[in-house]
């Protein structure tokens, strides 16, 4: 039997957001009547925390938990953090010795910071699609910052090959792939990911994982779909991302998270 949602993780880009980076009137109606009824809703994205704090003002959420860079990051609030699951500097090292020699673009991030490898024509389109963080390049130094993830852009076709070749170089040294969009492959800490940041947020909350409520579309959403209480894909999403979520809503584009928020979790309250 389900139990009452006390937590909701939705995902940001596919999922909240509609193509031109919007949120629905309908979603952000939708979250107000989620937290009217006291359930705790946080943000869950690839992203990293200020990239998503144009959202999470409109939705008033940027003082409370947030879940970014894809699991590797999750703060309560937005200077205390709950947990980070850094990339090992080695891994940082390999993942971007065969970006230079594949002339592949990078993108490597910290928990505040952005950093392009160089500038090239797919960090001009992740530029447009991004737009709420300016990106720096990298000079072989993060800061006193850890490196969360690093994300190739490259075309779909691609990257299986991409994955082949560097999970084999990267063998050993705890780092596992995922894909957010079908020009985007990430690579983090294998301990890293949307699902066990949940746990670790929801244990955190003292909300039993099975009170918990998540929402995605794409493969770097499938361990949070996987582990919540109840869980939706939207109709836009990757076919396995469908497959694995209890129920499927509408699009993006036609605000699934109001359908998901209203047809079934305030169901659970």
């Amino acid at each position: 039997m389900l139990m009452k949602t006390q937590l909701l993780a939705i995902d940001l880009d596919g999922t909240l957001l509609t193509r031109d980076k919007q949120i629905p009137t309908k979603a952000v109606e939708a979250i107000e009547r989620a937290r009217a009824a006291e359930v705790a809703v946080v943000l869950a994205s690839g992203r990293i925390r200020p990239s998503m704090r144009k959202f999470s003002d409109q939705l008033d959420l940027s003082r409370g938990p947030m879940i970014s860079g894809n699991g590797t990051h999750v703060s309560l609030e937005p200077t205390r953090d709950l947990l980070q699951e850094p990339l090992l500097p080695r891994g940082l090292e390999i993942i971007s010795a065969y970006a230079v020699s594949n002339d592949i673009h990078l993108n490597i991030y910290t928990p505040t910071r952005l950093f392009f490898l160089k500038e090239t024509p797919w960090g001009e389109l992740y530029r447009e699609r991004v737009e709420t963080v300016v990106p720096e390049i990298y000079a072989g130094s993060l800061g006193e910052e850890n490196c969360l993830k690093a994300l190739i852009v490259d075309s779909p076709e691609k990257m299986t090959s991409h994955t082949q070749n560097l999970l084999a170089e990267l063998a050993g040294l705890n780092i596992r792939a995922t894909e957010s969009e079908p020009e985007y492959l990430e690579f983090m800490s294998s301990t890293a990911s949307k699902g066990s940041a949940l746990v670790a947020l929801a244990q955190a909350l003292e909300v039993p994982i099975e009170a918990t409520a998540a929402i995605g579309d794409y493969l770097n959403d499938l361990e949070m779909i996987q582990v919540a209480g109840i869980s939706a894909a939207v109709s836009n999403a990757h076919p396995l991302v469908k497959d694995t979520a209890n129920v499927v809503v509408s699009s993006n584009e036609e605000a699934g998270v109001a359908e998901f928020i209203d047809e079934f979790v305030l169901k659970l309250t």
